[in-house]
């Protein structure tokens, strides 16, 4: 090993990579490098939990307006609950729904729906427009295929808006202990 002329001065070898040459490293360095490294990784762990943390409110602040909005729209189409009786629906009926959820859309919920909601939605608004497209009178009953197909239309969209807002979910943090 040869001998670095400044005593002050440590003498590391950079191995056969570098052809056995010897660079000095001052004392002082490595605590600056290390220094250097350990704010660099402190500012890198904050930045990250600071984005995890603004992606965790922003992801319950959605979840929260659309339970808001979803509730809203839910009560505008429970007559179209496969389970409610009598089941029915007039041409005035379906024209008065197809006005409700565009208006539920323009002012309600349309910025809160996920893609695959509002692919869903646009169905249901497509049948409701294909059921209205007729010139029959207002109290004209709807055809019973139509009827089913608005009704497996609505149930999509539920499970759908259910799916948004997680809540056909168990507890994210595991089973609870009572």
């Amino acid at each position: 090993m040869r001998r670095c002329p400044n005593p002050s001065l440590a003498v590391v070898s950079t191995g056969a990579a570098w052809g056995g040459m010897l660079r000095p490293v001052s004392d002082a360095l490595v605590p600056i490098v290390t220094a250097l490294a350990g704010l660099v990784s402190g500012i890198v762990a904050a930045s990250w939990r600071t984005g995890l943390g603004l992606a965790a409110r922003y992801d319950a602040d959605i979840r929260d307006k659309r339970l808001a909005a979803y509730a809203k729209l839910w009560s505008s189409l429970k007559g179209l609950d496969r389970r409610a009786r009598p089941l029915s629906m007039t041409l005035g009926d379906a024209l008065e729904l197809l006005e409700q959820l565009t208006d539920w859309y323009h002012e309600t919920g349309g910025l809160l729906m996920s893609r695959a909601t509002q692919r869903k939605f646009a169905d249901l608004q497509q049948l409701l427009v294909e059921a209205t497209s007729t010139k029959a009178a207002a109290e004209t009953e709807l055809s019973t295929a139509m009827l089913s197909q608005l009704i497996a239309a609505v149930s999509a969209l539920r499970t759908s808006t259910t799916q948004d807002i997680l809540s056909r979910r168990g507890p994210l943090l595991g089973a609870r202990v009572l």
